[in-house]
């Protein structure tokens, strides 16, 4: 039987012959009683739509694809919403000892500078006066720490030259 398509009046009298197995052809007997067409249009069906989506990639893109983005980007969301939380109880964590150690700093400085002074009042029982400078480079400590020490210990004094000696 010689049909005519409907929509460019060709007349269809070529056969491509395709071996399905019987499962196969049942099911796709099954589509097409779906489809309401017969098992011939369906096949022809899907080859024409098959031949769109090569011709027209971007056209056809595969919603599975799409669907597949979408859900790696709501998955990086989340990791990054889980990262930046992480980061600010950290931050939180790292705040707290800091305020611990603000609080316990003046009971470790009071510590530090008796040793510091200690230091300072050895090298100044072997060498009885020593200018400032020099007891920074024989200490290592700054000036800063130097003077401090001077201005809590009452045994330790300075002249205008910078000497430093023990009373």
């Amino acid at each position: 039987m010689v049909k005519k398509t409907p929509k460019t009046e060709e007349i269809r009298d070529k056969t491509v012959h395709i071996a399905f197995s019987e499962s196969e052809k049942n099911k796709i007997r099954d589509y097409a009683k779906e489809g309401n067409t017969t098992i011939s249009e369906f096949i022809r069906q899907a080859i024409y739509d098959k031949m769109r989506v090569i011709e027209n990639p971007e056209k056809y893109q595969d919603i599975t694809s799409s669907e597949q983005q979408l859900k790696e980007i709501q998955e990086t969301q989340k990791k990054q919403m889980e990262l930046q939380n992480l980061i600010l109880e950290r931050m939180n964590v790292v705040n707290g000892i800091n305020e611990t150690f603000e609080a316990l700093k003046p009971l470790i400085s009071k510590e530090k500078v008796k040793e510091i002074c200690d230091t300072i009042i050895s090298m100044l029982k072997v060498h009885k006066t020593l200018k400032i400078e020099k007891l920074m480079l024989l200490t290592g400590f700054d000036k800063k720490v130097v003077y401090d020490c001077i201005a809590v210990n009452e045994k330790l004094v300075i002249n205008e030259s910078e000497e430093v000696y023990i009373q």
